[in-house]
C-alpha cells in the first residue's frame, strides 16, 4: 500500500510539472496546438495588438487553481502515507482518503489537453482496483466509495471534455458492470483479509 501511495504522489508531481510547462511556455502556441483549450479559453475576437486576451488570463488563473488543487492532494497523500505506518485503528480512514485523492486526480478546470485527461482518467480507473479495493476493511466501506468513484469519473470527464454526443446507454452499462466487478473483487479482498486475521 505504501508503494502504491508513493506512485500516486509521483503522478501529482507529473501533473504539477505539466501545469508548470503550460505557464512557463508559450500559451498562444499551446492554444493553437490544442484546439479544445481554445474552446474554453478563446483568443480575443479583435486582432489588434491592444486587444485584451481574457482567455489567456483566465487560463493562467485556472492553472494556478489547479496547482493549488494538486498541492492539497499531495498533502492528503502525505497524511495517508503516515497513516500506513500507524496501527490498524487508523487504517479504517485510509479508503476514504484514497477516494478523495482519486476524485481530485482530474483537474477542476479544463487546463489540460484531451489526450492528457484521457491518460489520467485511465490511471484513475485502474487505481480503483489496485489501490482503493486493497484498502477496504469491510463491504460497508466498499459500496458507497465505489459508487461515488464510478459515477464521479465519467461525470468529471463529461464536465472537462466538450463533446456533442455521449452514448449514455453504454456509459450506464459500463458503470454498472464495473461496479459489479469491483464489488466482487472487494468481497474477495475483505474475506481474504478476515481469513488472514483468523
Amino acid at each position: 500500500m505504501f508503494i502504491l501511495l508513493c506512485l500516486f504522489l509521483v503522478s501529482k508531481v507529473v501533473h504539477l510539472v505539466h501545469v508548470g510547462s503550460i505557464l512557463g511556455g508559450d500559451i498562444d502556441q499551446f492554444r493553437v496546438v490544442n484546439p479544445e483549450v481554445i474552446a474554453n479559453y478563446p483568443p480575443p475576437a479583435d486582432s489588434t495588438p491592444d486587444a485584451a486576451d481574457t482567455g489567456k488570463e483566465n487560463l493562467k488563473v485556472d492553472c494556478y487553481l489547479v496547482i493549488g488543487q494538486y498541492f492539497f492532494v499531495m498533502l492528503v497523500i502525505a497524511v495517508a502515507l503516515l497513516l500506513t505506518r500507524k496501527t490498524n485503528y487508523y487504517i479504517h480512514f485510509l479508503p476514504f482518503m484514497i477516494a478523495v485523492v482519486q476524485l481530485c486526480e482530474l483537474p477542476f478546470r479544463p487546463v489540460f489537453p484531451i489526450w492528457y485527461l484521457l491518460i489520467s482518467a485511465a490511471w484513475v480507473f485502474a487505481s480503483y482496483f489496485f489501490l482503493t479495493v486493497l484498502s477496504f476493511q469491510t463491504l460497508y466501506q466498499a459500496v458507497p466509495i465505489l459508487l461515488i468513484l464510478l459515477v464521479g469519473l465519467p461525470l468529471r470527464l463529461y464536465l472537462l471534455i466538450d463533446v456533442e454526443y455521449i452514448p449514455y446507454g453504454y456509459l450506464a452499462v459500463f458503470v454498472v458492470l464495473t461496479f459489479a466487478i469491483a464489488v466482487m473483487i472487494s468481497i474477495d479482498v475483505v474475506s481474504s483479509a478476515k481469513l488472514v486475521f483468523k
